[in-house]
C-alpha cells in the first residue's frame, strides 16, 4: 500500500501495519519507505504537511490514536533522509505534555476535548497550541476547564514556551483534531 504526501496537500485511509509511505520533494527527490510508528494504536489519518518552523523542511501530522473516544496526534520532520519523529525536552506540561516522541491530543468525545492547533503568530512565527478542554458542567451550556500548552519547533525538538489555564466557553470540535492554520 502506498500513499503519496505531497507538501501542502491532505490525505485521510485505514493504515495497516504494512503501511508504507512514498514521499517526492519539489526537487524530484523523494523516499519510499515503511511507516512503523503506529504500534499498538491505529493509523488512519495523514493531515497536511506544513513547514511548522519556516526552515524549508515539512513535518507531518499523523493520527496514532486508539480510535472510539481516544485520538492522539504524532508528528514526525519528513527530509530526504525520510519520516523522524519529533522529541518533546523536558520542561514539559505534565500531565498534558509529556517529555518523548511529540504526541499530542487525549480525550475526543462530548466532556473532554483535546484538539491541537497551529497558528502563525503576527511576527510570522509559527506555533502549536495542545489544548485539554474539560466540561465542568453541562457541555452544552456551562464554562469548560481549557488547559494550553504552546510550543515552537526548534529543530527536531517541539519546546514548551507557555502555558495557561482558565474557564471558558467552549465549543466542541467532534471530528476535528488538528487545526492546521500553518500552511
Amino acid at each position: 500500500m502506498y500513499d503519496e504526501v505531497p507538501p501542502g496537500e491532505t490525505c485521510h485511509q485505514d493504515v495497516s501495519p504494512y503501511l508504507r509511505i512514498e514521499v517526492r520533494f519539489e526537487s524530484g527527490a523523494g523516499f519510499d519507505r515503511a511507516f512503523r510508528y503506529c504500534g499498538g494504536g491505529t493509523c488512519d489519518g495523514v493531515f497536511t504537511s506544513t513547514d511548522l518552523d519556516g526552515d524549508g523542511r515539512h513535518e507531518l501530522a499523523i493520527d496514532v490514536g486508539p480510535g472510539a473516544a481516544a485520538a492522539f496526534v504524532e508528528f514526525f520532520r519528513v527530509d530526504p533522509g525520510g519520516i523522524h519523529p519529533l522529541i518533546i525536552p523536558g520542561p514539559d506540561d505534565r500531565p498534558f505534555v509529556k517529555p518523548g516522541p511529540a504526541i499530542l491530543g487525549g480525550g475526543f468525545d462530548s466532556a473532554s476535548q483535546s484538539p491541537v492547533e497551529c497558528r502563525i503568530r503576527s511576527d510570522g512565527a509559527r506555533e502549536l497550541v495542545s489544548i485539554h478542554a474539560e466540561a465542568t458542567g453541562n457541555p452544552s451550556t456551562d464554562p469548560w476547564l481549557v488547559h494550553r500548552t504552546t510550543m515552537v519547533l526548534q529543530g527536531d525538538q517541539l519546546v514548551v514556551t507557555s502555558t495557561s489555564e482558565k474557564t471558558e466557553p467552549w465549543t466542541t470540535t467532534s471530528g476535528s483534531m488538528f487545526v492546521n492554520d500553518c500552511t
